[in-house]
């Protein structure tokens, strides 16, 4: 076969494989770019599995600054399958939600230890956490886990979460961490670096858990109780 023939017969394979799988694949990387930016993360990793060339611009790390999970409720065990599949140095947000129909009880679930540890490892450089309908109250456990948090964060933004249990005469305190855990945790409790810190929606709280904020976080610049509409009095 000639040369002539050769390349007439690429572009004649080259011209049924764009007619059969569209002229979306004449299109340079950063029109694509722009397309995907429309596209959720669950869209991205869906879209990744087309093709080599859609998976090299679905992970480019424009896309995965942040990343957003709360358009739908997953369970732990989703979510704990996805950071570890999908570790990203260069997030910076990450926002994931518990819900309530994963619980057989109707109430969100707890955020467990192995959740908050492949956090810390999957995405080093994070700066804001947003945690939507997760528990809190359950137990002491509960508390380490939201206290020792990734070193760079800046942000926690906890929605509709079980911050105490939802009867107004309920003692437990979410805040109120045990100075003997302070002192003697293994893990250094990262609350002193946080400048943003959001209960929206929470239940509940006490005056005083918001009074130890000050000794808790001392480099707090904003506080948000929007929408706690149970805090105790002390």
């Amino acid at each position: 076969m000639s040369l002539n023939t050769r390349i007439k017969r690429k572009k004649e394979l080259r011209e049924e494989y764009i007619e059969q799988n569209g002229l979306i694949f004449q299109l340079p990387d950063e029109t694509l770019l722009s397309i995907f930016k429309y596209l959720t993360i669950d869209e991205l990793i869906i879209i990744a599995g087309v093709c080599k060339w859609f998976r090299r611009i679905a992970y480019d790390d424009e896309f995965w600054t942040t990343i957003d999970l709360t358009s739908k409720f997953y369970s732990n065990r989703v979510l704990l399958k996805f950071l570890r599949r999908f570790p990203r140095n260069c997030t910076e947000i990450l926002k994931i939600s518990g819900g309530l129909h994963h619980s057989t009880t109707g109430k969100p679930p707890p955020y467990t230890e192995q959740l908050n540890s492949l956090i810390q490892i999957s995405y080093l450089n994070l700066r804001h956490l947003y945690l939507l309908q997760y528990d809190f109250h359950v137990n002491q456990t509960a508390i380490r886990n939201i206290t020792c948090l990734p070193s760079n964060l800046n942000g926690l933004y906890l929605n509709k979460c079980e911050m105490l249990t939802t009867n107004l005469s309920g003692t437990l305190n979410f805040l109120q961490i045990p100075q003997k855990l302070l002192k003697n945790s293994t893990k250094k409790i990262f609350f002193q670096q946080l400048e943003i810190l959001s209960f929206e929606n929470s239940s509940c709280l006490k005056s005083e858990s918001i009074n130890y904020l000050i000794d808790l976080c001392p480099n707090l610049i904003e506080l948000n109780l929007n929408g706690c509409f149970r805090i105790i009095p002390t």
